[in-house]
């Protein structure tokens, strides 16, 4: 909330307030009436109509606009805040009725600068079938190319009709993120929207 608070951007939701009421911990946040792109993909996945092109690259456009606004996000000393998401799935990225995207859920963004620092919780946070392969290996840090990566897999989502990283059990998806096996994947998209096929590798690459 701390961190969410402090990050104003047209692409962002909001936190207006964020407080305690005894032992009750609440967050007021500005209140967005549209829909989340998870919706809208089960929209067109359950009506066999593929996702406009179009409007997936203007949603991945806003969505860049509003994390490249939070990745460079500064204190007011003009420290870098080095702030991550960590989340970025298709539910957390809300349309408004006039088309604008908002991106929520800065609840468990990471921070690292030397005034403060969060550290993740043993617990591994966000939905792991947009996890880059750092956040399932714990090889490194997340850091800014890790909401790249799980914003590739967000537009292979749109395009496709289903998740990049697909399992029986948690051990099969984490074993496909780690080793971002995408290639077979890559042969329908690359067929359908041959532009986009440079736009996702880059994305979905192990470094940006």
């Amino acid at each position: 909330a701390r961190l969410g608070s402090q990050l104003h951007h047209p692409n962002i939701v909001q936190i207006q307030d964020f407080n305690r009421v005894d032992d009750v911990y609440y967050l007021a946040m500005e209140y967005v009436e549209g829909v989340d792109l998870g919706d809208l993909i089960a929209w067109y996945r359950n009506r066999g109509k593929p996702f406009p092109p179009g409007m997936a690259i203007d949603i991945m456009l806003q969505s860049l606009e509003g994390l490249g606004y939070a990745h460079e996000a500064t204190t007011e000393q003009g420290e870098p805040m080095n702030i991550i998401h960590r989340d970025i799935k298709p539910s957390n990225l809300l349309l408004t009725r006039r088309g604008t995207v908002k991106i929520a859920d800065f609840g468990i963004a990471k921070a690292a600068t030397n005034a403060y620092q969060t550290r993740t919780a043993e617990v591994t946070k966000g939905s792991l079938a947009y996890m880059s392969p750092e956040q399932i290996t714990r090889e490194a840090e997340p850091k800014a190319c890790s909401d790249l990566f799980a914003l590739g897999a967000v537009l292979f989502e749109m395009l496709s009709l289903r998740p990049l990283f697909e399992g029986d059990n948690v051990p099969s998806i984490m074993f496909k993120v780690a080793q971002v096996e995408i290639e077979r994947d890559m042969d329908e998209i690359t067929a359908r929207y041959p532009d986009l096929e440079s736009v996702l590798l880059h994305a979905l690459a192990r470094e940006q």
